[in-house]
């Protein structure tokens, strides 16, 4: 079981899991293998594994004299796990096996969303640092029973930024960026570039360039584009940075009428621990320049794709 907990006074909330994975923290053996690899014991099919788990959480009247968590009904959490069945992280796929790990994930969450599922997120997971696997990665959809507080902030500024300037903000930043300084690489359909107020030490931003408001609209060219940006830009990373661990998610719209947003997915590498400033004000402290990390990270995407293009 898991519990939704709400922070006492902000709209800051917290998934606590129960104790019975306290053994993780104390353990010396932090390397995968093909025995231990927990993505590798799943079902397999095809081309995927793919399983179900369902889990609830536990949601009881906040009371601040007692335990101060969410009052909101008690609901089925559902996430899908989706792999490639070799034992590989997505950066080392080739375009065309994660172009069909695209393919699968996009399948599984328009089901989801066509069974009125609210608030679907897609997220990977690598590494130790961020709580994934570091040899075996995997997609994870799962339904969340709150919007998440980031997504409602973006969704209520990309509302009023459209009332004030009559433009996508996210259309605009992309206007923006195009062929400055923070522009890692474009292809056909997608652009990718360190945001000017990076939290994280190489973090990057891929939004498509044409106004889309979910992942789930994506056609086949434009799949086979997101894969081909993806793999660059990750292999690139995991070049230069050596192995780091990294969290990527998709920032899609709610399903829901209000809750349209220009869609796009983030990448935060995980390199060093929070310090003070961020865990006990929200400011983050950031220790190499977008510029910088654009540079970099532009140079090694480049090469990698090279390489898998086949162009010298």
């Amino acid at each position: 079981m898991k519990e939704l907990r709400k922070d006492y006074f902000l709209e800051e909330f917290v998934l606590v899991s129960p104790d019975d994975d306290i053994d993780q923290y104390f353990s010396t053996n932090n390397k995968s293998s093909d025995d231990s690899c927990s993505i590798c014991k799943l079902d397999t099919s095809d081309n995927v594994i793919k399983t179900e788990v369902l889990s609830f959480f536990e949601l009881e009247n906040s009371h601040m004299e007692t335990k101060n968590v969410s009052n909101i009904e008690q609901k089925t959490q559902k996430t899908i796990y989706i792999a490639d069945k070799s034992h590989k992280k997505i950066n080392k796929l080739s375009i065309s096996k994660l172009f069909k790990l695209l393919k699968t994930t996009q399948s599984v969450y328009t089901d989801m969303i066509s069974t009125d599922m609210k608030n679907l997120q897609i997220i990977i997971n690598s590494g130790q640092y961020a709580g994934g696997n570091s040899v075996h990665n995997s997609i994870e959809i799962s339904n969340f029973p709150i919007p998440p507080p980031v997504l409602v902030a973006e969704i209520n500024s990309s509302k009023q930024t459209l009332l004030d300037l009559g433009i996508c903000p996210m259309c605009r930043i992309i206007n923006l960026e195009t062929g400055g300084p923070r522009q890692i690489i474009s292809t056909v359909n997608f652009f990718a570039f360190c945001p000017w107020a990076s939290t994280y030490s190489f973090e990057f931003w891929i939004y498509p360039k044409s106004h889309q408001l979910s992942f789930s609209s994506l056609n086949v060219q434009e799949l086979e584009d997101l894969a081909q940006i993806l793999r660059s830009t990750l292999g690139g990373m995991d070049n230069i940075l050596k192995n780091p661990s990294y969290s990527l998610v998709f920032h899609n719209s709610l399903n829901d009428p209000d809750g349209e947003l220009h869609w796009h997915i983030e990448i935060y590498p995980k390199l060093i621990p929070k310090n003070g400033f961020e865990n006990g004000f929200g400011i983050y402290v950031n220790t190499i320049s977008p510029e910088k990390s654009a540079e970099i990270l532009g140079k090694a995407s480049r090469k990698e794709l090279a390489s898998l293009v086949s162009v010298i």
